[in-house]
């Protein structure tokens, strides 16, 4: 987490607000949905940049935290589709 600048405080609303969804085996990957980003942001202004994270879990055990890329690809594949 510290080499990714990814906060302990961050990790923690993210365990607590987060919403689970089935990963590869027997993981879970916990991510913000975006209401729940947006009150975040609201009420800890000085972690706004460190809601777009996720968590992979094994056996309640946090295997990996990083930022989630999925809203990047998104709007990749958007700005490809306006320029053609």
């Amino acid at each position: 987490m510290q080499g990714r600048s990814i906060s302990a405080q961050a990790l923690d609303l993210l365990l607590a607000y987060g919403t689970e969804e089935k990963a590869f085996g027997c993981r879970l990957t916990i991510r913000f949905d975006r209401d729940t980003r947006a009150e975040l942001e609201a009420e800890y202004p000085h972690l706004r940049g460190q809601f777009f994270i996720k968590a992979v879990l094994e056996a309640d055990v946090v295997v990996t935290a990083c930022y989630d890329d999925r809203h990047h690809r998104d709007r990749r594949n958007r700005d490809r589709r306006l320029s053609k």
